[in-house]
């Protein structure tokens, strides 16, 4: 393509910028049915005083540089010149309309290519990011595995009485067993512990229902515990989860239900002075 100051020499002053317009609005395109070519992109209107011109946004800049007094109609979306410009704005149009010209659909084409472009670019930037995030995660190993190998370096000098800590331990809990075993044996004759076990079930059991069935059921097993109290009593013994049952209200199932009774307080003791 020939520059424009060879095929303008009698205007020189006039110089086009030949880049190709990638972002051209749709909008602008109006297809000729007879030619095939995209029409009226850049088009020159004679008006009563002067003409006008028309043409894609992006060629406003080199409009300006060769038309500077050229005004703005806002109404009609058009610049316009005086009538002594009128020779020189239709040479412009003309090596403007052969510069940019093209078909409707090597314009669909290429605006086809620019869109898959766009989205193979998003594509990037989402595995960019999940890169970036697994190279982050990647830098984290090496100090997590320098932790982990200080950890196991640790128990490993400490393994020895890690050792001794669980025998103790398991000796400590088979003592408090053994103890307990020894607790229920001679309160035997008393106290069966499994069997008020069983009545704290059913105590539990009803207590928060409603209905006679129930109440009965709560009651008669908090009676067999109270007989057991009783018995504890007159031996000057009480038993922390014995006396924790009798007083157990059936609608506190929040406060005083079983399952608030350890295993521990099955076994604590004490004297009681009878009254």
């Amino acid at each position: 393509m020939l520059p424009v100051k060879s095929m303008l020499p009698a205007y020189n002053k006039i110089s086009i910028n030949c880049k190709v317009f990638i972002y051209m609005n749709v909008e602008m395109i109006s297809a000729s049915v007879e030619t095939g070519l995209v029409e009226e992109r850049v088009a020159m209107i004679k008006l009563e005083k002067g003409f006008a011109a028309k043409f894609p946004f992006e060629l406003k800049d080199d409009f300006r540089l060769n038309f500077p007094s050229a005004q703005w109609n806002p109404k009609q979306k058009q610049w316009e010149v005086g009538p002594r410009t009128g020779k020189r704005l239709e040479q412009w149009v003309n090596v403007v309309k052969s510069n940019y010209s093209e078909s409707v659909e090597e314009y669909e084409s290429r605006l086809l290519s620019e869109n898959e472009l766009n989205k193979l670019l998003d594509k990037l930037k989402t595995l960019n990011k999940e890169i970036d995030a697994k190279t982050r995660l990647l830098k984290e190993v090496p100090e997590s595995r320098r932790e982990i190998e200080q950890a196991l370096c640790l128990l490993e000098g400490r393994k020895q009485a890690l050792a001794n800590l669980h025998e103790e331990m398991n000796i400590q809990a088979e003592s408090v067993k053994s103890e307990m075993n020894r607790i229920k044996e001679q309160l035997a004759p008393v106290v069966d512990i499994d069997q008020m076990k069983e009545c704290a079930k059913k105590m539990g059991y009803s207590m928060g229902l409603h209905g006679q069935h129930h109440k009965d059921a709560f009651n008669d097993a908090r009676a067999h515990i109270k007989e057991a109290q009783n018995r504890l009593r007159s031996a000057g013994l009480k038993l922390e989860a014995i006396d924790r049952l009798v007083d157990a209200n059936k609608n506190r199932p929040d406060r005083d239900h079983p399952k608030y009774i350890s295993e521990k307080m099955w076994f604590q003791l004490s004297e009681c002075n009878a009254s």
